[in-house]
């Protein structure tokens, strides 16, 4: 009987080995893209911007993920490249500042909800920076 337990194990931890996807919920990587998240408020000073945003609404009907990685981008407005602020969540929540902005310069930004390598970016707000 020993024997037969022994074998089982081994099979066990082959098939283990074998299937990375073993005991892990497959429905949390799928590869669904984000719900897009919204910017909620702007405040605007001459050479900095705080931007106050949040992920969407998870709705378990829709099964459609969150996110697992958010960040913010932005660039001045009709500029080719996105300037991106990683990391933007922090212990008071999904509020990022952004310094280093030039005075009375009109910029584009978006939020970013991303999962498993799908970005989702919200829709763009402009602003412009107070003029010195």
């Amino acid at each position: 009987m020993g024997d037969i337990r022994r074998l089982m194990f081994l099979c066990l931890i082959l098939f283990i080995v074998k299937n990375p996807m073993f005991g892990k919920n497959v429905e949390n990587t799928s590869q669904t893209p984000p719900l897009e998240a919204s910017i909620e408020k702007l405040e605007i000073g001459h050479d900095h911007l705080n931007v106050t945003w949040k992920p969407g609404k998870f709705d378990k009907s829709s099964k459609q993920p969150s996110g697992e990685k958010f960040y913010v981008k932005y660039r001045i407005q009709g500029e080719e490249e996105w300037m991106i602020m990683k990391n933007t969540t922090n212990a008071t929540g999904f509020m990022i500042s952004i310094y280093g902005l030039k005075p009375a310069t009109t910029y584009e930004i978006v939020s970013v909800s991303d999962h498993v390598g799908l970005p989702v970016a919200s829709k763009s707000l402009v602003f412009t920076t107070a003029g010195r």
